[in-house]
């Protein structure tokens, strides 16, 4: 029987960006003035890759700080895991774990009452993915996306446009509607085989907003936005880092034209359709 080589992680390219969503930036000359409540944090190894996106509550205060931290810390945890003996199917209660501990412990050295420090800054979800030469997994807790080999995967919605966020294990049961024994607060997993893997993304929720534009014009351009295949197929992306924060920061870009029309002039103005913070890691295999 012949042997297939299993796969090295430096057959693997990734990228990853993020830009602020219109809700949040608001309308022309009327801010809302609120930061990026997205995140994306990934590492890559000899051994491994570990990517994650995390979306703060959007009715949270500061939100962002909760899931820029969530992101680094799935990541070095992980990351530190790896470092011992521990098999990926046992691995997600001490993720759990420690993560919610970090969430308590740097609540309780901020300012003010510890759950209005949960509740303003450490509800996010969290989309997540481990590629090992025998093993990927995806991982989730929340809402978001997620493509395997171009077959797209919903994560949610939930009821009431709700999604369970991993800090509410942190407060009393009655406050939220999902109750620290939820079962929509424990990692949903899904793994498959590494050898079958060509492409991978995951996402936040925000991506659907970008699918859903696909075939619209960029604002003052006749080019389209373009299908989402084009994140994991075309090559600017993995050879500058910046690249696909910058695509999605064109497709969301605010533009504005003097044209003369019938002797009067008019102002045109358009903006992007991406409504909410977008936010995506995109892994290929080497073409």
């Amino acid at each position: 029987m012949l042997m297939m080589e299993k796969p090295k992680m430096s057959d693997f390219q990734i990228a990853g960006g993020s830009i602020v969503g219109r809700r949040h930036l608001g309308k022309k000359n009327l801010l809302v003035g609120k930061n990026n409540q997205d995140a994306f944090d990934f590492t890559k190894t000899s051994d491994n890759i570990i990517a994650v996106v995390c979306d703060g509550c959007g009715s949270s205060i500061h939100s962002e700080i909760g899931a820029t931290l969530g992101c680094e810390w799935v990541v070095k945890i992980i990351s530190d895991l790896f470092k011992t003996e521990f098999d990926l199917t046992e691995i997600w209660q001490e993720l759990y774990t420690r993560i919610i501990l970090n969430i308590q412990n740097t609540a309780r050295t901020m300012n003010g009452n510890y759950i209005d420090q949960i509740m303003e800054k450490f509800l996010f979800t969290i989309v997540g993915c481990i590629i090992t030469p025998e093993q990927t997994v995806i991982f989730s807790i929340g809402d978001g996306i997620y493509f395997i080999n171009e077959k797209e995967y919903n994560l949610g919605p939930f009821f009431g446009n709700a999604p369970p966020f991993i800090g509410y294990s942190c407060v009393p049961k009655n406050l939220f509607a999902y109750p620290p024994e939820s079962e929509e607060l424990e990692f949903k997993i899904n793994y498959y085989d590494t050898q079958n893997i060509q492409s991978l993304l995951i996402g936040t929720d925000g991506v659907k907003d970008l699918m859903e534009a696909a075939t619209e014009n960029i604002a003052g351009s006749e080019d389209l936005i373009g299908d989402i295949s084009q994140f994991w197929s075309d090559d600017i992306y993995f050879k500058n880092n910046d690249a696909l924060r910058r695509k999605l920061a064109v497709i969301n870009r605010e533009y504005t034209e003097i044209k003369e029309i019938n002797g009067q002039k008019i102002q045109l103005y358009e903006v992007g359709p991406l409504q909410d913070d977008t936010t995506m890691i995109t892994i290929r295999r080497k073409p």
